[in-house]
């Protein structure tokens, strides 16, 4: 069975507006060297189990990156399309509640990059082990 991780990256890469911007440049943590802009990394941020029939709230923070603040704009909108108001299977994980929670924007002048973060809280069912 594949984690939050891995069924979440599936879904945006399969979700229409967000794989016609990004395609499959989609990474845990670090846009890798020589990559093609706009790209996406995810990190897990603190996360908990609800202790109730193993239900797991999982908090994640999406970063749309692209030489373009416009670009980087219209990555986050189509994030927040993608995961606002989702409920049901992404790859073989339940989910049953995904909350767009809020974005904000930058500049980073030593990477000439506009990141712009998405937070996203995902509650689903854990499988049982």
């Amino acid at each position: 069975m594949p984690t939050i991780h891995e069924a979440l990256v599936d879904y945006l890469k399969t979700y229409p507006g967000v794989q016609a911007l990004v395609g499959t440049r989609i990474f845990p943590s670090i846009v890798p060297a020589n990559t093609t802009y706009p790209a996406l990394t995810y990190h897990l941020l603190p996360s908990r189990h609800t202790h109730v029939a193993n239900y797991v709230e999982a908090q994640f923070s999406l970063t749309a990156w692209s030489k373009s603040v416009a670009t980087s704009w219209a990555v986050a909108k189509q994030l927040r399309l993608a995961l606002d108001g989702f409920h049901g299977d992404m790859a073989t994980v339940h989910c049953f509640s995904l909350v767009h929670q809020w974005f904000d924007g930058d500049y980073e002048d030593d990477t000439q990059l506009y990141p712009v973060r998405v937070y996203a809280r995902i509650w689903y069912k854990e499988a049982a082990a």
